[in-house]
């Protein structure tokens, strides 16, 4: 697997840490039903069909868990164990449903996850034929299990896909090997008894035809938003699919710029459901359209499309969302970093961390660390610099003001730290 990310040590330490506990709390899912008492012949019939399947499924996790484990390091681990908590938000023991929710809908070929696939690739190309400047390059933002990826090797000369979920892209690659046998379960909220498991085969030979013949232009990599490893102007497209609501665009809007290529599209598709919990970043449909308007891109395409959402034949009830169709593209380099001109202030939902040796006082090393968990190492020289960040001053006055008082003349080296500080999430735009 293609790892691209510059804390990868630290990364796969933390997946190793949340599919443990995703792991072990799957085991004790199953004990607990084992000792449920149904009443009826039937219940007993059905709960005993849903333990197999649960023991099924958790032994694909436990590959999972497996294949992280020669990479966990242990001081990174211990940390980790010492916060009691699971990391990157996912301390919920249901997150790997995911990736077989996913799967079912991609690679079972069955009708419902058919059907809306090939409403989102179909109409993803032809809108992506008809306004690319090229068909040398497109990346696609948290491409789950990569079907609709896949699908655009018919399109373009190289198709990458990114995703920061480990078993996503570990999935994709095995499917990649050979099939994949696992079971949809559904506790509740089914008409037959029957309908609380069924066991499913995911193949690669249910993307089409011409999709495998150039199966060799696709590359999926476990990678991040925020740092994409493409070179400035690298990209004709990059696309998102129920990504734009998984983290906010501030975040990765400065690589997202730089990697596309002047005329290069910007492509969402989805609902705006965001799951992330600052709510000044839940932009609605007209507000992330100017975003990209005010930032050097024109728009040329807009349409809602109404779809369900990883629909199954197997449950009694359907989520349906409203998605937003929206093509932008590229015109223009704007300047990158922070505007000078502008007003800054510290994002409320960074923290101080200090570390030091236990029976000390004096931390030896200070560090900033923002809501997505993004950490600014070596902190205790520029917390003095933020503290004159007030949201009132322009930059070019506070720049002034530091200058004056700490006798610092490299106004660029200054501007830098900034610039680092905004790209990262720590800082954001007044007015």
């Amino acid at each position: 697997m293609n790892i691209k990310l510059s804390n990868a040590d630290k990364f796969l330490t933390e997946e190793f840490h949340l599919y443990y506990h995703i792991y072990h709390n799957h085991l004790q899912q199953v004990q607990s039903l084992h000792k449920s008492k149904p009443r009826f012949a039937q219940a007993a019939a059905r709960l005993q069909a849903i333990i197999e399947a649960k023991k099924h499924n958790n032994q694909l996790l436990q590959q999972i868990m497996e294949a992280l484990r020669p990479h966990a390091k242990i001081d990174h681990l211990m940390a980790l164990q010492a916060k009691q908590k699971a990391w990157r938000g996912q301390n919920n023991a249901h997150a790997y449903l995911k990736d077989f929710r996913y799967m079912m809908r991609d690679w079972c070929a069955l009708p419902e996850g058919e059907s809306q696939v090939f409403q989102i690739i179909e109409g993803l190309k032809e809108q992506t034929a008809k306004f690319s400047p090229d068909q040398q390059a497109i990346l696609f933002l948290g491409a789950g299990m990569g079907r609709i990826a896949f699908e655009h090797t018919t399109l373009f000369e190289k198709v990458y896909a990114l995703d920061k979920s480990f078993s996503m892209v570990y999935h994709f690659n095995k499917l990649l090997q050979q099939n994949i046998e696992f079971y949809e379960i559904n506790e509740f909220n089914v008409l037959k008894p029957e309908n609380s498991s069924r066991k499913l085969t995911a193949s690669i030979q249910n993307a089409s035809p011409e999709a495998l013949i150039h199966k060799d232009r696709f590359e999926y990599f476990v990678g991040d938003a925020t740092e994409l490893p493409f070179e400035d102007g690298a990209l004709s497209c990059i696309t998102s699919v129920y990504f734009t609501d998984v983290i906010a665009l501030q975040l990765y809007f400065e690589e997202l710029k730089r990697a596309l290529k002047i005329g290069g599209l910007f492509i969402h598709f989805g609902p705006l459901d965001y799951f992330f919990s600052d709510r000044a970043e839940m932009l609605s449909a007209v507000e992330f359209r100017e975003e990209f308007e005010n930032n050097g891109f024109e728009t040329l395409y807009e349409k809602e499309i109404e779809l369900p959402h990883m629909a199954t034949s197997q449950i009694m009830s359907r989520r349906l969302y409203n998605n937003w169709f929206f093509i932008a593209r590229k015109t223009k380099d704007c300047a990158r970093g922070v505007d000078l001109e502008g007003v800054y202030a510290i994002d409320k939902s960074v923290y101080i961390q200090e570390r030091r040796p236990f029976g000390t006082e004096d931390p030896v090393a200070v560090e900033l660390i923002n809501k997505e968990g993004i950490v600014f190492e070596g902190a205790g020289s520029i917390l003095p610099i933020l503290e004159i960040l007030d949201g009132q001053l322009d930059l070019k006055a506070v720049m002034r003001i530091i200058q004056q008082e700490y006798q610092l003349s490299d106004q660029d080296e200054l501007k830098g730290i900034f610039d680092l500080l905004l790209e990262k999430g720590f800082i954001q735009k007044v007015s």
